[in-house]
């Protein structure tokens, strides 16, 4: 019988001509260099061990699975060479409603908040691998050769992170962030920048009286008028194209169906209010913002009235990096409505 590591692909080394690594079923190795085989059985699954990380230590990935038990919300660093990719646990802002086991998003502290930028997401059951052809993951790293180089990789197992990086030599290393070094700590700042949104909404985010609505519809129609970026149609009013400037960062948000926490959600993530505020995105809805999609909850209107009072507060605080264009629920024409 062959053994499992004998195949079309001879493992290389000083053998000589037509010799096979495989005889009568017993393996006869051909290479001596140590490390190549330490880095072979991590890749070939060596056991997990168990590490209780202490505050102030710093570990060194050895090619092996090492498991690292979840107490409280820790956050991880992982040092990559000259990149650092800190690990955070996404809490939500009320605490009474935590998700046990929560999702984490890894991302550049170098980067992430500092301005617009991507992260990368590791929900339980899933596991987030560090590789140069999974898309966007180049625009995640500041020194992406360096993590790059690595075969760095984190299982989410519920109770536990299980990080690995087969390729020892290059030296991976995870600590823990503890609070008082915690500059991010992500649900302050969420819930600082939902305060912000409550600021521009006027309130508590509910319904508006009718009289309040139906002033806020009209300053918006005012606005819409005025709109800069959208060239004029053929009876001199702003069409349906719009053209951004270069110096906007566009960010593009699908069908939200009157799901309000949603839209808060968007809002309160990387540094996406910041930048309307200081004038460097523009957010674009694409539609279909109304309607719940909950079976029988199509003709509900009361979220989504909740909802278009909402997107007019914005548009109002940033006319010109605030858009919404129409979608197939949002038209009463029967050539485009829903259904139609």
């Amino acid at each position: 019988m062959h053994s499992p590591l004998a195949s079309s692909h001879p493992i290389p080394g000083d053998m000589a001509a037509g010799q096979h690594p495989c005889r009568y079923g017993k393996f006869t190795p051909m290479i001596k260099n140590s490390s190549f085989w330490k880095n072979l059985l991590g890749y070939l699954g060596a056991a997990d061990e168990t590490v209780i990380l202490a505050p102030s230590q710093k570990l060194r990935l050895s090619g092996k699975r090492t498991r690292i038990p979840l107490s409280g919300s820790p956050v991880f660093e992982v040092e990559m060479g000259k990149q650092r990719l800190q690990v955070h646990p996404d809490l939500g802002v009320d605490k009474r409603v935590q998700r046990t086991p929560y999702d984490f998003i890894a991302f550049d502290p170098q980067r992430y908040c500092t301005g617009i930028s991507h992260c990368l997401r590791l929900s339980p059951g899933e596991t987030l691998a560090i590789d140069r052809y999974a898309e966007h993951q180049a625009y995640v790293f500041s020194s992406p050769r360096d993590a790059f180089r690595r075969h760095f990789s984190v299982l989410h197992d519920g109770d536990a992170l299980i990080f690995r990086d087969p390729v020892s030599e290059l030296g991976t290393y995870i600590s823990l962030v503890d609070e008082e070094h915690d500059t991010f700590h992500l649900p302050d700042r969420r819930a600082a920048t939902l305060q912000r949104v409550v600021d521009i909404f006027g309130g508590p985010i509910k319904a508006l009286p009718p009289e309040e609505a139906l002033n806020t519809l009209r300053k918006v129609n005012r606005c819409l008028r005025d709109q800069t970026l959208c060239p004029k149609d053929s009876v001199g009013n702003p069409g349906g194209v719009l053209q951004l400037p270069s110096q906007l960062t566009p960010i593009l948000v699908g069908d939200l169906h009157a799901q309000i926490d949603n839209l808060l959600k968007i809002l309160s993530e990387n540094r996406f209010l910041e930048s309307l505020e200081n004038g460097q995105a523009a957010l674009i809805l694409i539609g279909d913002a109304v309607h719940p999609e909950q079976d029988g909850k199509l003709e509900e209107m009361h979220s989504s009235l909740l909802m278009m009072d909402l997107i007019f507060k914005l548009k109002l605080r940033f006319p010109e990096q605030f858009f919404y264009i129409i979608g197939n629920h949002d038209s009463f024409s029967h050539d485009v409505m829903k259904h139609g």
